[in-house]
């Protein structure tokens, strides 16, 4: 009786040919299949002289209307062999991107999940911000935080924050800190501020000593509406930092109801501090502001006598 009058149904679309993998040592020949020479792929066993094949070479012979290919019977039934499944399975294997550095050794079965799916670090991945460009797991993080021309503008400002963090910490270690002259750009106090502007802000609060911890307090009163301020907390969890970044962002864009408190100005911000209690971290605010606006007179004065002493040489008699 043929096979197909036993109520075989092959597998959809099974793979073809058995596993083609780098072994760590040469699979045993009664685990390959006689037709690909490979170890076996969902492996079957013919009624008719016990014989173990790779379901796609086997059921190609049986379709294809040919006999055994080991004893030529011309009808012959097929089951699947379990446990040759599971000696092929846990062969060990080298990770097929060896060649580019990846060590990884393991059994077959793991290779692709969770190995090339999950944990390979050569892998080829598609960055996320749709540039199309491809690279592998250990780079395209980098790519994506530093380099895509794509990136959201939150993203290049964090980093800059980042490096202004590290600046600061350097500055703290520093024996001669207390002789660090920094001033902020009078703009920074006298004009509607801006996203450009985050990392200016971010510093402010940093030299004025505002708690960090304290940034859900510090978005409500600048007028962002509660749900904003927990989907902030809800994406960044426990990354303060982070969460008083993008609340400082969210308040720059003006979004919620940032115009009725008075908008993203330098004064909305001193006052939101005072109203907070953080009057040490409001005097700083204040006198940062008068430092800035001194320097900015001093610079002022300083153009001016120059372009009167440079200005045009009076004619002379003639």
């Amino acid at each position: 009786m043929a096979s197909d009058q036993l109520g075989y149904q092959p597998l959809t679309m099974p793979e073809a040919g058995g596993y083609d993998y780098q072994y760590v040592e040469e699979p045993p020949e009664n685990l390959t299949c006689p037709i690909c020479c490979l170890p076996c792929r969902e492996p079957q066993i013919v009624d008719c002289c016990g014989a173990k094949f790779c379901l796609s070479c086997i059921d190609r012979e049986r379709l294809a209307g040919r006999p055994c290919p080991l004893c030529r019977t011309k009808e012959f039934r097929m089951l699947t062999d379990k446990d040759h499944k599971r000696k092929v399975k846990a062969l060990k294997v080298h990770c097929t991107h060896r060649e580019e550095g990846c060590q990884w050794i393991g059994e077959l079965r793991h290779i692709k999940d969770p190995h090339l799916v999950k944990d390979c670090q050569y892998v080829l991945d598609e960055c996320k911000w749709d540039c199309g460009q491809k690279y592998t797991r250990k780079d395209i993080k980098f790519h994506e935080q530093d380099e895509c021309v794509n990136r959201p503008l939150e993203l290049v400002l964090l980093k800059k924050v980042e490096l202004l963090e590290k600046q600061f910490e350097a500055q703290n270690k520093s024996e001669n800190q207390s002789d660090l002259i920094f001033s902020f750009p009078p703009s920074l106090f006298s004009s509607p501020l801006t996203i450009d502007q985050l990392i200016d802000v971010l510093d402010l609060l940093k030299r004025c000593g505002f708690p960090q911890t304290r940034w859900h307090e510090l978005g409500l009163t600048l007028g962002l509406h509660k749900y904003t301020l927990d989907a902030i907390k809800r994406d960044h969890p426990g990354n303060i930092s982070r969460c008083l970044t993008e609340c400082l962002s969210k308040w720059l864009r003006r979004v919620d109801y940032v115009d009725s408190k008075g908008g993203a100005t330098f004064d909305s911000l001193s006052d939101a501090l005072k109203s907070m209690n953080e009057n040490a971290a409001a005097d700083k605010l204040d006198q940062e502001k008068r430092n800035a606006m001194i320097s900015g007179n001093d610079i002022k004065g300083t153009n001016d006598v120059h372009s009167t002493a440079t200005g045009p040489v009076p004619p002379t008699g003639t």
